[in-house]
Protein backbone atom coordinates (compact mmCIF):
# COMPACT_ATOMS: atom_id res chain seq x y z
CA UNK A 1 0.00 0.00 0.00
CA UNK A 2 1.26 3.19 -1.23
CA UNK A 3 2.33 5.74 2.22
CA UNK A 4 -0.06 9.05 2.56
CA UNK A 5 0.74 11.62 4.92
CA UNK A 6 -0.98 15.38 5.01
CA UNK A 7 0.59 18.90 4.46
CA UNK A 8 0.05 21.91 4.53
CA UNK A 9 1.59 24.68 1.53
CA UNK A 10 1.13 27.34 -0.65
CA UNK A 11 1.45 27.16 -4.97
CA UNK A 12 4.29 28.98 -6.03
CA UNK A 13 4.03 28.13 -9.66
CA UNK A 14 2.67 25.39 -11.25
CA UNK A 15 3.93 23.96 -15.15
CA UNK A 16 2.67 21.64 -17.66
CA UNK A 17 3.84 18.04 -17.13
CA UNK A 18 3.03 15.00 -19.89
CA UNK A 19 0.06 15.06 -21.30
CA UNK A 20 -2.69 15.63 -18.19
CA UNK A 21 -0.49 15.97 -15.24
CA UNK A 22 1.02 19.41 -14.02
CA UNK A 23 3.92 19.80 -12.22
CA UNK A 24 3.21 21.76 -8.75
CA UNK A 25 5.98 23.95 -6.88
CA UNK A 26 4.76 24.85 -2.82
CA UNK A 27 6.31 26.28 0.02
CA UNK A 28 5.48 23.69 2.44
CA UNK A 29 4.51 24.23 6.01
CA UNK A 30 6.57 21.44 7.46
CA UNK A 31 9.17 20.29 4.20
CA UNK A 32 9.74 23.33 2.91
CA UNK A 33 9.69 23.76 -0.85
CA UNK A 34 8.58 20.72 -2.66
CA UNK A 35 7.47 19.59 -6.05
CA UNK A 36 4.71 17.47 -6.03
CA UNK A 37 2.89 15.98 -9.10
CA UNK A 38 -1.07 17.21 -9.75
CA UNK A 39 -2.26 13.63 -12.28
CA UNK A 40 -4.98 14.27 -14.04
CA UNK A 41 -5.58 17.76 -13.42
CA UNK A 42 -5.91 18.88 -17.13
CA UNK A 43 -8.68 16.78 -17.34
CA UNK A 44 -11.91 17.92 -17.88
CA UNK A 45 -14.23 17.17 -14.60
CA UNK A 46 -11.18 16.61 -12.27
CA UNK A 47 -11.28 16.40 -8.12
CA UNK A 48 -7.95 18.63 -8.76
CA UNK A 49 -9.34 21.23 -11.13
CA UNK A 50 -8.43 25.14 -9.99
CA UNK A 51 -7.58 23.94 -6.43
CA UNK A 52 -3.90 24.40 -6.97
CA UNK A 53 -3.77 28.10 -8.54
CA UNK A 54 -1.00 30.22 -7.98
CA UNK A 55 -1.02 31.65 -4.38
CA UNK A 56 -3.52 29.02 -3.40
CA UNK A 57 -3.22 28.06 0.47
CA UNK A 58 -3.97 24.40 0.60
CA UNK A 59 -4.19 21.42 2.91
CA UNK A 60 -2.64 18.44 0.80
CA UNK A 61 -2.68 14.51 1.01
CA UNK A 62 0.09 13.25 -0.45
CA UNK A 63 0.89 9.53 -1.92
CA UNK A 64 4.64 9.05 -1.71
CA UNK A 65 6.27 8.73 -5.06
CA UNK A 66 9.03 6.96 -6.74
CA UNK A 67 11.21 10.33 -7.23
CA UNK A 68 8.19 12.71 -6.69
CA UNK A 69 5.56 12.66 -4.45
CA UNK A 70 1.66 12.55 -6.08
CA UNK A 71 -1.16 14.66 -5.14
CA UNK A 72 -4.35 12.28 -3.49
CA UNK A 73 -6.44 15.37 -2.40
CA UNK A 74 -6.66 19.05 -1.80
CA UNK A 75 -8.84 20.53 0.49
CA UNK A 76 -8.26 25.08 -0.22
CA UNK A 77 -8.02 26.88 2.94
CA UNK A 78 -7.53 30.42 0.83
CA UNK A 79 -7.48 31.00 -2.79
CA UNK A 80 -6.40 34.60 -2.36
CA UNK A 81 -9.00 35.23 -5.20
CA UNK A 82 -8.81 39.44 -4.42
CA UNK A 83 -5.21 39.11 -5.32
CA UNK A 84 -5.56 37.39 -8.62
CA UNK A 85 -8.58 40.01 -9.91
CA UNK A 86 -6.49 43.07 -8.91
CA UNK A 87 -4.05 43.18 -11.65
CA UNK A 88 -1.46 45.68 -9.42
CA UNK A 89 -1.68 43.96 -5.96
CA UNK A 90 -1.22 40.51 -8.63
CA UNK A 91 2.43 41.85 -9.36
CA UNK A 92 3.42 42.36 -6.08
CA UNK A 93 1.96 38.77 -5.34
CA UNK A 94 3.68 37.55 -7.82
CA UNK A 95 6.89 38.96 -7.43
CA UNK A 96 6.87 37.49 -3.65
CA UNK A 97 6.00 34.07 -4.49
CA UNK A 98 8.99 34.16 -6.88
CA UNK A 99 11.43 35.28 -3.98
CA UNK A 100 10.65 31.91 -2.57
CA UNK A 101 10.08 30.28 -5.80
CA UNK A 102 14.18 31.29 -6.73
CA UNK A 103 15.56 32.28 -3.60
CA UNK A 104 14.81 28.92 -1.13
CA UNK A 105 16.46 25.38 -1.69
CA UNK A 106 14.10 22.75 -2.07
CA UNK A 107 13.38 20.72 0.97
CA UNK A 108 15.13 24.27 3.08
CA UNK A 109 12.34 24.72 5.93
CA UNK A 110 11.32 27.20 8.11
CA UNK A 111 7.68 27.76 10.19
CA UNK A 112 9.03 31.67 10.33
CA UNK A 113 9.31 31.68 6.44
CA UNK A 114 6.10 29.87 5.57
CA UNK A 115 4.04 32.23 8.06
CA UNK A 116 5.48 35.22 6.53
CA UNK A 117 4.67 34.11 3.46
CA UNK A 118 1.33 33.49 4.14
CA UNK A 119 0.74 36.68 5.52
CA UNK A 120 2.39 38.47 3.13
CA UNK A 121 -0.36 37.18 1.07
CA UNK A 122 -3.24 37.90 2.90
CA UNK A 123 -2.35 41.70 3.81
CA UNK A 124 -2.04 42.08 -0.10
CA UNK A 125 -5.35 41.64 -0.16
CA UNK A 126 -6.31 43.64 2.12
CA UNK A 127 -4.13 46.79 2.10
CA UNK A 128 -4.53 49.75 0.30
CA UNK A 129 -2.38 50.85 -2.97
CA UNK A 130 0.25 53.27 -0.75
CA UNK A 131 1.01 50.12 1.96
CA UNK A 132 2.41 47.77 -0.83
CA UNK A 133 6.00 48.80 -0.90
CA UNK A 134 6.17 48.83 2.43
CA UNK A 135 4.86 44.85 2.25
CA UNK A 136 7.11 44.13 0.09
CA UNK A 137 10.15 45.64 1.78
CA UNK A 138 9.27 43.70 4.96
CA UNK A 139 9.54 40.46 2.76
CA UNK A 140 12.19 41.22 0.74
CA UNK A 141 14.34 41.28 4.15
CA UNK A 142 12.82 38.06 5.89
CA UNK A 143 13.71 36.22 2.86
CA UNK A 144 16.96 37.84 3.04
CA UNK A 145 17.79 36.90 6.61
CA UNK A 146 16.22 33.54 6.56
CA UNK A 147 18.96 33.08 3.88
CA UNK A 148 21.28 33.84 6.06
CA UNK A 149 22.69 37.15 4.05
CA UNK A 150 21.40 39.42 7.03
CA UNK A 151 23.56 42.68 6.46
CA UNK A 152 25.56 44.28 9.02
CA UNK A 153 24.53 47.34 9.74
CA UNK A 154 25.92 48.87 13.10
CA UNK A 155 29.42 48.56 12.73
CA UNK A 156 31.95 48.11 9.88
CA UNK A 157 31.83 44.18 7.96
CA UNK A 158 35.44 44.82 7.11
CA UNK A 159 37.24 46.05 10.67
CA UNK A 160 34.18 45.91 12.93
CA UNK A 161 34.62 49.66 13.43
CA UNK A 162 31.86 51.94 14.18
CA UNK A 163 30.28 52.99 10.93
CA UNK A 164 30.53 57.03 10.29
CA UNK A 165 28.51 59.26 8.64
CA UNK A 166 30.45 60.62 5.49
CA UNK A 167 29.65 64.24 3.83
CA UNK A 168 29.68 64.15 0.09
CA UNK A 169 28.94 67.30 -2.03
CA UNK A 170 25.06 67.84 -3.43
CA UNK A 171 24.11 70.63 -5.06
CA UNK A 172 20.18 70.53 -4.67
CA UNK A 173 19.20 73.27 -7.36
CA UNK A 174 19.94 71.22 -10.73
CA UNK A 175 20.88 73.37 -14.04
CA UNK A 176 17.91 73.11 -15.70
CA UNK A 177 16.02 74.74 -12.69
CA UNK A 178 18.56 77.73 -12.54
CA UNK A 179 17.42 79.11 -15.43
CA UNK A 180 13.39 79.23 -14.45
CA UNK A 181 14.39 80.39 -11.04
CA UNK A 182 16.01 83.24 -12.27
CA UNK A 183 13.34 84.41 -14.14
CA UNK A 184 11.42 85.71 -10.74
CA UNK A 185 14.31 86.88 -8.97
CA UNK A 186 17.42 89.28 -9.39
CA UNK A 187 20.51 88.14 -11.13
CA UNK A 188 22.55 88.63 -8.20
CA UNK A 189 19.82 86.77 -5.82
CA UNK A 190 19.85 84.34 -8.19
CA UNK A 191 23.79 83.75 -8.32
CA UNK A 192 23.82 83.75 -3.94
CA UNK A 193 21.21 80.72 -4.17
CA UNK A 194 23.24 78.67 -6.31
CA UNK A 195 26.74 79.49 -4.24
CA UNK A 196 24.94 78.43 -1.40
CA UNK A 197 23.36 75.42 -2.77
CA UNK A 198 27.21 74.08 -4.38
CA UNK A 199 28.39 74.01 -0.45
CA UNK A 200 25.62 71.86 0.90
CA UNK A 201 26.48 68.67 1.85
CA UNK A 202 24.93 66.19 2.35
CA UNK A 203 25.23 62.99 5.12
CA UNK A 204 25.90 59.58 3.59
CA UNK A 205 27.01 56.35 5.04
CA UNK A 206 28.82 53.89 2.65
CA UNK A 207 27.43 50.58 1.86
CA UNK A 208 29.24 47.50 0.28
CA UNK A 209 26.56 44.91 -1.51
CA UNK A 210 29.14 42.22 -2.33
CA UNK A 211 30.48 42.17 1.85
CA UNK A 212 27.30 42.98 2.92
CA UNK A 213 27.26 45.64 5.21
CA UNK A 214 28.38 49.15 6.01
CA UNK A 215 31.68 50.32 5.87
CA UNK A 216 33.50 52.72 7.73
CA UNK A 217 35.42 56.33 6.49
CA UNK A 218 38.84 54.43 5.95
CA UNK A 219 37.19 50.81 4.50
CA UNK A 220 34.68 52.78 2.53
CA UNK A 221 37.70 54.84 0.69
CA UNK A 222 39.30 51.38 -0.02
CA UNK A 223 36.19 49.96 -1.39
CA UNK A 224 35.68 51.54 -5.47
CA UNK A 225 32.28 49.48 -5.74
CA UNK A 226 30.51 50.52 -2.29
CA UNK A 227 27.53 52.80 -2.61
CA UNK A 228 26.42 55.85 -0.68
CA UNK A 229 23.05 55.37 1.26
CA UNK A 230 21.10 57.94 3.31
CA UNK A 231 21.04 57.90 6.99
CA UNK A 232 17.61 57.60 6.65
CA UNK A 233 18.13 54.46 4.61
CA UNK A 234 20.08 53.03 6.88
CA UNK A 235 17.82 53.62 10.01
CA UNK A 236 14.93 52.16 7.66
CA UNK A 237 16.95 49.03 6.87
CA UNK A 238 18.09 48.46 10.66
CA UNK A 239 14.22 48.49 11.35
CA UNK A 240 13.94 45.76 8.72
CA UNK A 241 16.61 43.79 9.43
CA UNK A 242 17.05 44.14 13.12
CA UNK A 243 14.07 42.84 13.94
CA UNK A 244 13.08 39.54 16.26
CA UNK A 245 9.58 38.95 14.03
CA UNK A 246 9.22 39.90 10.49
CA UNK A 247 5.42 38.91 11.02
CA UNK A 248 4.95 41.64 13.69
CA UNK A 249 6.73 44.19 11.17
CA UNK A 250 3.78 42.88 8.94
CA UNK A 251 1.21 43.42 10.99
CA UNK A 252 2.55 46.95 11.91
CA UNK A 253 3.30 47.61 8.20
CA UNK A 254 1.94 51.55 9.20
CA UNK A 255 4.69 52.42 11.00
CA UNK A 256 7.03 52.14 7.38
CA UNK A 257 5.79 55.25 5.44
CA UNK A 258 5.60 54.89 1.64
CA UNK A 259 8.76 57.77 2.13
CA UNK A 260 10.45 55.01 4.81
CA UNK A 261 10.27 52.93 1.60
CA UNK A 262 11.92 54.64 -1.02
CA UNK A 263 12.91 54.23 -4.53
CA UNK A 264 16.96 54.14 -3.36
CA UNK A 265 16.05 51.07 -0.33
CA UNK A 266 13.81 49.51 -3.01
CA UNK A 267 17.04 49.47 -5.52
CA UNK A 268 19.49 48.77 -3.44
CA UNK A 269 17.32 45.32 -1.70
CA UNK A 270 16.91 44.83 -4.90
CA UNK A 271 20.90 44.90 -5.77
CA UNK A 272 21.63 42.65 -2.62
CA UNK A 273 19.28 39.83 -3.06
CA UNK A 274 20.33 39.38 -6.99
CA UNK A 275 23.96 39.34 -5.60
CA UNK A 276 23.36 37.21 -2.37
CA UNK A 277 20.31 35.07 -4.01
CA UNK A 278 21.57 34.98 -7.64
CA UNK A 279 18.36 35.69 -8.84
CA UNK A 280 16.87 36.44 -12.29
CA UNK A 281 13.82 37.39 -11.46
CA UNK A 282 10.84 37.91 -14.23
CA UNK A 283 8.15 39.05 -11.81
CA UNK A 284 9.72 42.60 -10.51
CA UNK A 285 10.10 43.87 -14.78
CA UNK A 286 6.36 43.62 -14.43
CA UNK A 287 4.92 47.56 -15.25
CA UNK A 288 3.25 47.62 -12.00
CA UNK A 289 5.24 46.77 -9.35
CA UNK A 290 6.41 49.59 -8.31
CA UNK A 291 7.32 52.99 -9.59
Amino acid sequence: MVPLYKTEGIVLKQRDFLEADKLITLYSRNLGKIKIIAKGIKRPGSKLGGRLELFTYCSLLLAKGRNLDIVSDVEIKSSHLKLREDLVKLSYGLYIIELVEKGVEERSKSFNLFNLLALSLSSLEDVDYSSLEALTRIFEAGIISFSGYKPTLERCVECGQRAEVVHSPQSIVHRGQESEKCQSVKVSKCQSVNQKTEERREERVKFSVEKGGVLCRRCGEKDRDSLDISPKTLEVMKHLFLADNHCNLLKNHRNLSRNHCNRPLKKLLRLYLSYHLNLNMKSQDLPLLGD
